[in-house]
């Protein structure tokens, strides 16, 4: 090895690492990125302070060894081969050694927190019940949730803490409205000032005891003290109120959650080495503690519980990053950040900390291995682990740390200058390797890196794998004398993207394309020659004369080139291919031409100086990434808004952008990404940044539909976090002019209010394009005026006019005064609204929503205007509320009258209920069915016991029967209790159907009915609890659906035909259910399916088989053609319901509301479609992929047009098939 090789800052030191001095602040602390070269160890024995030792042996480090080597993802035992070989190499002085060590203990080192956030709760915050309990931190998100209940309330505590930031946000909520109250304050023990800053923060400042920031080489002024200040803002729900208390607190009353942010800062730079790629934060920490364990499947909690200073390093990691944070952001007030009893202690109650009378430590003073404000930040964490016994019962009041400086960790490039080592064991970047020429120059210290190498994290390298990671990975630019060939690729500055050659899927073809560089799954957000690919892989990417880059194929030939000259072509870590000129401009960007990807930071719209208009578009293929079909982008016209066309065809828009989110979209914030909307005179365009380090992508895909993917480490995978359109009523225009789609509707199209089909014969054979018109023309001179619409997608705005500056009621009269003008809303309606939209034309893609949109109002003619709204209507209102309150007043008088004669006959009107029960029991008793169908009765009392009074907290859903509740009888015994609500869609008659076809019903794939409750108004059946909730919370859900791989699923199949058969065919009277749907399949605790839900169902005697209803009931998209349009049901109605539930069990889409974008059947007519085409496996739910049989999931089931007036029926005597000639496969 050459001695310059070893050469530090102009000096050689030839130092034996176990060699140390001391020399107070003349060397790098160990900041994570900084060194990395900790020694992890304390001394086993007492040193006096400043001893210093001259032994390595002395130590006793975490597993017996003296390094940390850095290497990212290699096991624990992996690791200590390498630093096995790495102390070796050190010894026989063939690296240089480390010129710098010392071990001291000083008692100025005692960390201590400079205040809390302290909780006080009132009176009516009951002690909380232990055991509900319980406390789960979440690697994926950094945060730590409580929850616990109070009485009858359940409160939930979220805490989530960023290191770089020095942020900590906590959510307290609670489950009963308006049940959450308490003061807060910033508490001190060192009596720092704080005071209220308006009426929701509180601010306090001081100063580190002790601490000082040292002055630089060159300045003789002397220490100077730390300052701080903290700020915390507490929000909450619209419920409630915050007063101010004693100048320095706030009070939180009668709300039903309240968030509290914590920023904090200190008079301490970082430094220049202080930068740090936030983003990255909580994914780096996360990698280190999952690839660095040893047992993944040991749940984080019983880590800590169990934890020893020398059995598991990755806990360590855990610590040193965030996890000390989550783990001790609930520990209690004023304990020192070195006592684990804030994690865990068997000897208290609870052993996890995180009651609701506990307070939340204000993270200000706490040291990471990543840099912070404070000086005692930038201090080894190794020695606190260390110093603590087990399960956390001892504080480390002393520090006994150890620091190095060694060349292994500090090494420049000789020519470039550029530093070997980059954050968590990076250690080949581009400053590594030089090509000059033709000759590529590797550093004579090759040997050095041989154990530290990324491409060697897994395993142990030899020379030549160094040597191949070093070559096969270029830098992140592109020169004369650079070039991207074969298999050489160029990856980004931060190691986030790579660009190179690559073939998709199946296709033999070569393109040029971005992926992401870290994810397993290779993924391609960018490819250059989309639409000429090269027929082999002898392609090169470089630049040529007159300084182009261009992709030239083995003839010569430029297959692809942006067309401008530039000398230096690079790749950016954000994904962007850029071409600069000399003077470091960008020329030309890969942003400006997107594929099918939108990354973060990419504009989506139109430039109207340069005519680029930046929109995705599909791939046509998995294997061929050309220009599809379908294009997504930002339309100009009138108010921006976002199309997907298929060709020259629109077939979705997102709506308007209104500040918070696309009409379209349920309006909430989220964790993961923001959305901007720019408009000036150059440029219009959408983009968006995340706010975390989750990795997300946009696409646009084959079929036309934009997915929002989410990038999950802990599973490999992308998932779907988003993706439109989703249903029928995302189609455009689907329901024409001034129509309404709504998803819960059937038909899903329908009229706006005041509004009538304009072809009603159309419009009833399911043709809606034509829209409707208005019922009442407009007179704009004579009163018109406006009609809200609730929770409504906005019209079409490419005929629309916008101003940013109005108010709403500016935009009313702007549009009144408009004979042209159709409607208006807010423009903006984050911070309660603003800006003004109006429309001039008809109202183009509507659809209502029942718990997302926005408002509209809509211009009525004065006849169709219930009451006048306007500037001059001040009269008509106070003559209207009048006329309103005369009637109330006669209505409540008739309406007294009748309660009380209403009630004399209640008794006897219970009575009577009572003898109809008995006697519609006697009515189905014949000589040869003559037993008694004896069903418990219980008491109201036991009932109301068993489920807390019919507490909130035990209700389980709500159908049209009424209420279900959990609840527990006195044996132990858990039980569903169905509970007749007053306003219930059904009545006396189903109460009675339901206890007489199902009370002697005994089979396991039924559910079972153990009784009833009568008593005065109260009318309840009691059933066994199914824990496991019903079919469709699995099968609809995509995370549940996992659960259900497909032996479950064929199981779940079989299980509910032998339901069926016995209903049909082995019960004492034959039963036709009627309402056969997945919300009515529960699931055992093993999962066993059973039939529940018989308030609908109907016997028969003997050989009966079919009857004939004026009134049909039952699920709309599970009912058979010929029972929903004449009534007539049989026992092949229901088995018309199972195969529908059948199909949606396979495919994981409910048939109401199923959307393609092909076409617009239903999910039996897209079923069977594509068994006609011999693709039934499409059908199958992407979670079955890997258990699925596809001999059993292809069979056929049920089909029907949307027509159903055209569809043979299914349940005539002599056939024994279905409308499609199919038999039904059990």
């Amino acid at each position: 090895m050459p001695d310059n090789f070893a050469n530090f800052n102009g000096k050689q030191n030839i130092v034996q690492i176990g060699n140390m001095c001391y020399e107070d602040n003349s060397f790098e602390r160990g900041i994570a990125f900084e060194t990395s070269g900790f020694i992890y160890g304390s001394a086993p024995q007492e040193i006096d302070e400043y001893e210093l030792v001259d032994r390595v042996d002395i130590l006793t480090p975490l597993e017996k060894t003296g390094f940390w080597d850095g290497v990212k993802a290699a096991k624990w035992s992996e690791r200590k081969e390498a630093i096995a070989e790495l102390t070796k190499l050190a010894s026989t002085k063939r690296i240089a050694p480390c010129d710098f060590t010392e071990i001291y203990r000083t008692l100025k080192k005692v960390y201590q927190l400079l205040g809390d956030i302290k909780l006080e709760f009132d009176d009516s915050h009951a002690p909380y019940i232990e055991e509900t309990y319980s406390r789960v931190l979440d690697l994926d998100t950094a945060t730590t949730k409580v929850k616990y209940s109070a009485g009858e309330v359940e409160f939930v505590k979220e805490h989530f803490a960023s290191n770089p930031d020095q942020v900590i946000v906590t959510k307290i909520s609670g489950s009963k409205l308006g049940s959450l109250s308490f003061m807060v304050s910033l508490d001190s023990k060192l009596h720092h000032h704080s005071s209220v800053n308006g009426k929701n923060q509180i601010i306090m400042e001081g100063s580190c005891p002790g601490k000082t920031i040292s002055p630089k080489l060159n300045e003789n002024d002397n220490p100077k003290g730390i300052q701080f200040s903290a700020i915390l803002d507490l929000q909450i729900s619209d419920v409630g109120t915050i007063n101010v208390l004693d100048g320095n607190k706030l009070k939180n009353e009668g709300s039903d959650w309240a968030v509290m942010l914590l920023l904090s800062k200190s008079s301490k730079n970082v430094g220049e080495n202080g930068c740090l790629d936030r983003k990255k934060h909580l994914s780096s920490a996360t990698d280190l503690f999952l690839e660095n364990s040893e047992d993944k499947m040991v749940s984080t909690a019983e880590r800590v519980k169990s934890f020893q200073t020398d059995e598991d390093p990755s806990l360590v990691e855990l610590l040193s990053q965030y996890g000390r944070y989550l783990l001790i952001s609930c520990s209690r007030p004023g304990t020192q950040v070195a006592n684990l009893q804030g994690i865990w202690n068997k000897d208290i109650e609870p052993a996890w900390d995180g009651a609701q009378h506990l307070n939340i430590n204000l993270q200000m003073n706490y040291w990471p291995s990543l840099p912070c404000n404070l000086h005692e930040c930038q201090e080894p964490l190794f020695d606190y682990i260390l110093s603590l016994s087990v399960n956390g019962s001892k504080t480390a009041k002393q520090m006994v740390g150890l620091h190095i400086r060694c060349q292994i960790y500090r090494q420049k490039h000789l020519l470039t200058e550029v530093r070997l080592f980059r954050l968590y064991g990076k250690w080949v970047e581009h400053g590594f390797v030089l090509i000059y020429g033709n000759i590529i120059l590797i550093l004579a210290g090759l040997l050095l890196l041989q154990c530290c190498c990324e491409a060697a994290a897994t395993r142990r390298c030899s020379i030549s794998s160094v040597f191949f990671a070093c070559t096969s990975t270029l830098v992140d630019i592109i020169t004369k004398t650079q070039s991207v060939t074969g298999n050489n690729t160029i990856v980004s500055s931060g190691g986030s993207f790579e660009m190179g050659f690559f073939s998709p899927g199946n296709s033999r073809n070569t393109y040029l394309g971005i992926w992401y560089k870290k994810i397993s799954v290779q993924t391609v957000v960018w490819v250059a020659n989309r639409e000429i690919p090269l027929v082999n892989s002898s392609g090169v990417l470089t630049i040529i004369d007159p300084g182009i880059l261009a992709l030239v194929d083995g003839t010569g030939s430029v297959i692809w080139s942006p067309n401008v000259t530039g000398p230096v072509a690079q790749l950016m870590e954000s994904g962007n291919l850029v071409v600069k000129d000399a003077n470091n401009n960008i020329l030309w960007q890969s942003f400006d031409y997107p594929c099918d990807t939108l990354l973060p930071g990419m504009k989506h719209g139109k430039n109207f100086v340069t005519g680029i208009d930046r929109m995705l578009s599909s791939w046509k293929s998995s294997d061929d990434p050309a220009r599809g079909k379908y294009t997504y982008r930002c339309d100009p016209q009138g108010y921006p808004q976002i199309i997907t066309s298929c060709g020259s065809v629109e077939v979705f828009r997102t709506g308007p952008w209104n500040g918070l989110g696309f009409s379209y979209l349920n309006l909430k914030l989220n964790s993961i990404y923001t959305y901007e909307l720019v408009y000036t005179k150059e440029e219009v365009y959408f983009h968006y940044q995340l706010v975390s380090s989750v990795v997300s992508r946009l696409t646009l895909n084959q079929n036309g539909v934009a997915q929002r993917w989410i990038w999950v480490d802990r599973t490999q995978e992308w998932v779907i976090y988003r993706s439109a359109p989703t249903d029928a009523c995302d189609t455009y225009k689907l329901c024409g002019p001034n129509g309404n789609c709504n998803i819960g509707n059937s038909p899903v199209c329908d009229c706006l209010s005041k509004f009538v089909p304009q072809n009603q014969t159309e419009w009833i054979s399911g043709d809606w394009s034509n829209g409707c018109v208005r019922r009442t023309m407009l007179d704009c001179h004579n009163g018109d005026g406006f009609l809200k619409y609730s929770h409504y997608k906005m019209p079409d705005t490419r005929y629309s006019w916008f101003d940013k500056s109005m108010t709403l009621r500016e935009c009313e009269m702007r549009c009144l005064k408009n004979c042209s003008c159709m409607a208006y809303t807010s423009l903006d309606i984050s911070g309660g609204g603003s800006g003004c939209l109006l429309w001039f034309d008809e109202l183009i893609d509507m659809r209502q929503y029942s718990d997302k949109g926005q408002d509209i109002y809509i211009r009525m003619a004065s006849s169709e205007l219930v009451q006048r709204v306007g500037f001059n209507g001040k009269k008509i209102e106070i003559v209207a509320v009048s006329l309103a309150l005369l009637i109330g007043l006669l209505l409540l008088g008739v309406s007294l009258t009748c309660y009380l004669r209403k009630k004399k006959r209640k008794n006897s009107q219970l009575n009577r209920e009572g003898n109809l029960m008995q006697n519609s029991k006697q009515g189905y008793t014949d000589k040869s069915q003559n037993d008694d169908l004896e069903l418990p009765l219980f008491d109201l009392t036991v009932i109301a016991n068993s489920t807390n009074n019919f507490s909130i907290n035990n209700k389980l859903g709500e159908g049209g029967f009424g209420p279900v509740y959990k609840g527990m009888l006195e044996g132990g015994q858990e039980i569903a209790v169905k509970r007749l609500s007053k306003n219930s869609s059904q009545g006396l008659d189903e109460f009675k159907n339901e206890v007489i076809c199902i009370a002697k019903l005994q089979h396991r794939n039924l559910v079972k009915l153990l009784g009833c409750c009568i008593q005065g108004e109260e009318k309840m059946l009691i059933y066994e609890y199914m824990p496991n909730k019903s079919l469709d919370y699995f099968i609809f859900d995509q995370t549940q659906s996992g659960l259900l791989d497909w032996p479950k699923r064929f199981h779940i199949i079989n299980g509910i035909a032998r339901g069926l058969l016995y209903l049909h065919q082995d019960s004492r009277l034959r039963i036709i259910h009627r309402d056969l749907k997945a919300s009515n399949i529960l699931l055992d605790v093993d999962m066993n399916p059973k039939i529940s839900d018989f308030g609908m169902a109907r016997s028969f005697r003997g050989n009966e088989t079919e009857a004939n209803t004026n009134k049909v009931v039952g699920t709309y998209g599970y009912m058979s053609p010929e029972y929903a349009v004449d009534g007539l049901f049989s026992i092949k109605s229901d088995v018309f319901s199972f195969g529908v539930l059948v199909l949606e069990i396979v495919s994981g889409k409910k048939n109401k509301g199923f959307y393609h974008p092909d076409h617009h059947l239903n999910l039996l007519g897209h079923a069977w479609r594509l068994y006609k085409e011999n693709r039934s496996f499409e059908l199958i739910d992407e979670a079955l992929w890997d258990s699925c049989y596809l001999t059993e999931a292809k069979q056929p089931g049920f089909f029907t047009e949307r027509n159903v007036l055209e569809v043979a029926g299914s349940s005539r005597k002599e056939a024994t098939t279905s409308a499609n000639e199919m038999t039904i496969i059990c």
